[in-house]
């Protein structure tokens, strides 16, 4: 697969152009739900609705600490309609690096899976930036001291009609984070147009077609999940199937559903 740098590889625009191709076509099946582009789209709309509402707009950066959820995915993509950076973390960091990537993000927003409520908690009193928690999954009233929280489904609840915002081929989309083998991570900042660079080498390489189901159990905050495999799954005009977590346990199982 060729390709060639284009003002036209915008997430948000390139999400909302799919929708009205192929809206009722599956783009992933979590837990035994089959998820169309059109439900997606629709979602992410919200999402950026009701994130617009509570201050964030083009070049905010919002943090986001999920599990594989469908709601990591319309998160993403509402900060991509509003011009907004996402900046995911490893689910597996916590304490004093998890503290760390928080403060570095620069984010005020952090979107966050109720089982991660209490390692966060842990390091409230040293997060510095974080002024409201919106939590996905059961949730309490409360649980942090120092900063608002609400439930997710609120996001959901907004109106799906965003303010149109100007996004360029060429804005940051996202703020990812190294391993940090050698050292504290560090962030990578890439653009919309790099991302679905990535996804279409990892197309090419691997000879995907629309006859393709993809397996993301790679967890989302990572660069091969969220390109290789949402991404790759909108270039390829195809759909993959959305794990919370590898298992061995059940991997043939989870083949079958492919």
């Amino acid at each position: 697969m060729r390709f060639e740098t284009s003002e036209k590889y915008v997430l948000g625009k390139m999400l909302e152009e799919t929708a009205q191709k192929r809206g009722d076509s599956t783009y992933f099946s979590f837990e035994g739900k089959q998820i169309t582009y059109g439900e997606v789209y629709e979602k992410a709309l919200r999402v950026a609705t009701g994130l617009s509402k509570r201050g964030v707009q083009k070049g905010s950066h919002v943090a986001i600490r999920m599990e594989n959820c469908p709601e990591f995915i319309y998160s993403w993509f509402g900060f991509a309609l509003l011009g907004a950076i996402e900046a995911p973390f490893n689910p597996f960091h916590k304490g004093n690096i998890l503290e760390y990537l928080i403060n570095y993000s620069d984010a005020e927003i952090l979107i966050l899976s109720n089982s991660f409520v209490d390692e966060v908690k842990a390091i409230e009193d040293r997060i510095k930036n974080i002024k409201r928690v919106i939590i996905e999954g059961p949730y309490q009233q409360g649980v942090f001291k120092r900063v608002a929280t609400e439930p997710f489904a609120s996001l959901l609840e907004s109106p799906a009609n965003p303010p149109r915002v100007e996004v360029k081929h060429n804005d940051i989309m996202s703020l990812m984070f190294t391993s940090g083998t050698t050292g504290p991570s560090k962030g990578v900042l890439i653009t919309h147009n790099q991302g679905f660079f990535v996804a279409s080498q990892y197309v090419s390489l691997l000879g995907v077609t629309k006859d393709d189901t993809g397996y993301c159990y790679i967890p989302l905050f990572h660069e091969a999940a969220q390109f290789g495999l949402v991404l790759g799954a909108m270039l390829y005009r195809g759909s993959f199937l959305l794990t919370r977590g590898f298992s061995a346990a059940d991997f043939w199982f989870r083949h079958q559903e492919i």
